[in-house]
């Protein structure tokens, strides 16, 4: 069985000038592919536009005229959002011709009634298909109702505790005071939102999930490069080397081995100095983690190719076979585009296929994390592949 490898893993190196040639061309394809992907993506440094407010007025408070000019001179509220005054008719018009977002009706005495524990409600129109700036509106809509709801619990519940104790002479000042407390608590946007950033590439930064997902693709395309090798034994050559006690199995799980030796001694200077220089990882962890993590995923990948090819009868069907599929399965896996851009159809099937797992197990790698259950399923994908191309052999060689 060694010398049967020993052939088998020369056989391979002799492949190498091969793979490194379609390495190379496939680099520099992919590496433009990451950076069209990334300009794709984020376009421009605004992904919500400004949204545009018609205010209805019915009625000629002064207090709201001043309110609005307050309101727009906001840094906060003037990098989301514009108000402007106008008739209920022209609001409408604006509305229909998509030259604004919302209409807000404010109704008769509104002020008054906040100050009386009235609350005649304003009216919130709108447009019926809005994208992302109305759903922002909407939650900032939401949040000033939910503050103004706050701020009049606090004040009623003050006058109720100044009239209990019979505390009238301070009535004014105690009011006033919470007034001013309750203004400086809406006005500051800290106090009403938590920040978050939301990424379609979780943790991973955008030129760094495409330079990850570009290196699986590379590994498996590259496959193009010995795809004479990745042939299976013709009968008589299987027989006579079962003669030397060497199974169906074992033919094939040294060929799997072969090419994946061959690969990861390609790919380990690069993958070395990306862990040492660019994680900074240190020597243990390089070694006894990441290096037996990234053979398994090279050696999931190889196993996954020579199927491909073993079911191809020609070399020219299997690289066009491992192409497409590829292709079509690291866009379902969202190596092409980020898994939450993927209709849900898409990532249902994209979770029942190796290129998520390979993915994962890629991230993990670039994150410098170690996580049991991807690695696990990149190993059981290897060891399905391999007993399909046992299956296969067998087939074949009946």
């Amino acid at each position: 069985m060694k010398s049967y490898y020993l052939v088998q893993q020369k056989t391979a190196f002799l492949h190498i000038p091969k793979l490194l040639l379609c390495i190379l061309c496939f680099a520099l394809l992919f590496a433009g592919f990451t950076f069209a992907g990334s300009k794709l993506l984020y376009k421009t440094d605004r992904t919500v536009k400004k949204v545009n407010i018609a205010l209805v007025l019915e009625d000629d408070d002064p207090l709201i005229d001043l309110a609005i000019k307050y309101v727009n001179n906001l840094d906060s509220v003037d990098s989301v959002c514009s108000f402007f005054v106008t008739d209920r008719k022209s609001a409408y018009e604006a509305l229909e011709n998509n030259e604004i977002y919302s209409i807000v009706v404010l109704p008769e005495n509104f002020i008054n009634d906040i100050y009386n524990g009235t609350n005649t409600p304003a009216e919130i129109i709108f447009k019926e298909a809005g994208g992302a700036e109305i759903i922002l509106f909407e939650t900032l809509a939401n949040a000033a109702a939910y503050a103004l709801k706050t701020a009049q619990a606090g004040i009623y519940a003050a006058i109720d505790i100044i009239n209990d104790y019979e505390l009238r002479d301070f009535r004014s000042k105690i009011v006033n005071a919470l007034n001013e407390f309750y203004i400086e608590l809406a006005l500051k946007r800290a106090m009403l939102f938590d920040e978050d950033t939301v990424s379609a590439t979780d943790r991973l930064s955008l030129v760094t999930y495409y330079g990850a997902s570009a290196a699986v693709l590379l590994l498996i395309i590259s496959c193009i490069g010995c795809s004479s090798f990745c042939k299976n034994n013709t009968h008589r050559m299987s027989l006579l080397i079962k003669r030397h006690g060497i199974g169906e199995f074992a033919q094939v799980l040294i060929q799997c081995l072969a090419l994946t030796v061959c690969y990861f001694i390609i790919f380990a200077v690069p993958f070395l100095l990306f862990e040492f220089l660019y994680l900074e990882n240190g020597v243990f962890d390089v070694l006894f983690k990441a290096l037996p993590i990234f053979f398994i995923l090279i050696f999931s990948i190889c196993s996954y190719s020579l199927f491909l090819f073993r079911i191809s009868k020609t070399p020219q069907t299997g690289i066009l076979l491992l192409f497409t599929i590829s292709i079509v399965m690291m866009f379902f896996s969202g190596g092409i585009l980020p898994v939450p851009f993927l209709p849900s159809f898409a990532r249902s099937v994209g979770n029942l296929l190796p290129g998520t797992r390979w993915l994962h197990t890629a991230f993990c790698l670039v994150l410098g994390e170690i996580s049991l259950l991807p690695i696990a399923l990149t190993l059981g994908f290897a060891v399905l592949f391999l007993i399909l191309n046992y299956s296969f052999s067998r087939l074949e060689n009946r």
